[in-house]
């Protein structure tokens, strides 16, 4: 599948919405992400972190009230990490949209400077800095 029928396929499926709906729903996520100009094509053909903003898109056209991320940055690179950052603080702050993450990327976490939960030995943590909208594991 392309990018497109990719983001519309849950949508479809699990939302029952048409064609038309879905896919209206799927070209905005898309274009929020800077994603638009993709849509046309495979996933195979894009970088890691194009990857990663279509992996968000379609997710977020479900229109969830949590996005649950584990070690979104594990396959990115510093520059796109820092494009995640941005992505993720915008969903937060502008969309009021809560974002649990789990990562051992202490770059990313830091950057991200939400609510910071250590798990050590199956454990969480008492420790913890709330700053913004972030729940990080």
């Amino acid at each position: 599948m392309t990018v497109l029928p990719n983001c519309m396929q849950p949508l479809v499926v699990t939302q029952s919405l048409d064609f038309t709906t879905a896919r209206i729903r799927a070209l905005e996520k898309l274009n929020s992400l800077g994603m638009e100009a993709f849509a046309e094509g495979y996933p195979v053909n894009l970088s890691d972190g194009q990857q990663q903003r279509v992996a968000i898109a379609r997710a977020l056209a479900l229109g969830p009230q949590v996005l649950l991320l584990d070690e979104p940055s594990s396959a990115l690179d510093l520059q796109n990490t820092m494009v995640l950052v941005h992505i993720l603080k915008k969903l937060c702050v502008q969309d009021a949209l809560t974002v649990v993450l789990a990562s051992q990327d202490m770059n990313l976490v830091t950057a991200l400077q939400g609510s910071i939960y250590l798990v050590s030995e199956g454990q969480i943590s008492p420790d913890e800095l709330l700053i913004n909208n972030f729940i990080i594991v």
